[in-house]
């Protein structure tokens, strides 16, 4: 068996914190004689795999493919490896790796007030305001925290954390006022 394994490196496109990428292939090809055994396929990082190629033998002349994702939990730059270990050359425990990258930006968000109670607002008396703070679409394990601020247009404000919570707002006098919320992200 001659393994042959193609690309010999993969290079993710910045992906959000706590999401996972498409995959990306990586072809095993046996150009060997005799069938190869892929008895293990790991990955160091913040990368997964699929487990296609361990299964069954890969005769002389054909190929497999295993997939190859990316997820951080942390912001940064992060580098790992592949490596598929097999029996390359009638070699048992031989091994084939290719080198991973991939960087993990900040996650998108998107903050909205949900309720005001009591509304309308009585002067002097304590306003709850409910928000929420969620993550880009798509993004699977990422959960916002940090600070919310709610501040209305006449300078009240009040502080609380995402992802969804309240705080309490008192306004003095009886006037229109807008009420948005921030979020600085983590």
């Amino acid at each position: 068996p001659t393994a042959e394994v193609s690309p010999s490196s993969l290079a993710f496109d910045p992906q959000a914190i706590g999401s996972v990428s498409p995959p990306q292939a990586v072809t095993i090809s046996n150009t060997g004689t005799a069938p190869l055994i892929v008895t293990s396929v790991a990955t160091t990082g913040p990368f997964v795999v699929t487990q296609n190629c361990i299964s069954n033998p890969i005769p002389a002349g054909n190929s497999c493919v295993e997939n190859v994702m990316f997820s951080s939990l942390a912001l940064g730059a992060f580098t790992g490896t592949l490596t598929i270990t097999d029996n390359h050359g009638g070699v048992a425990g031989s091994t084939q790796q290719v080198q991973l990258a991939g960087t993990a930006r900040k996650a998108n968000t998107t903050i909205a007030i949900t309720s005001v109670s009591p509304n309308p607002v009585l002067p002097g008396k304590p306003v709850k305001v409910h928000y929420a703070v969620t993550p880009e679409p798509g993004n699977l394990f990422f959960i916002p925290s940090g600070t919310v601020t709610v501040t209305a247009s006449t300078g009240e404000s009040c502080t609380g954390v995402a992802p969804s919570r309240s705080c309490l707002l008192s306004f003095a006098g009886a006037v229109d006022r807008t009420i948005t919320a921030t979020y600085e992200g983590d």
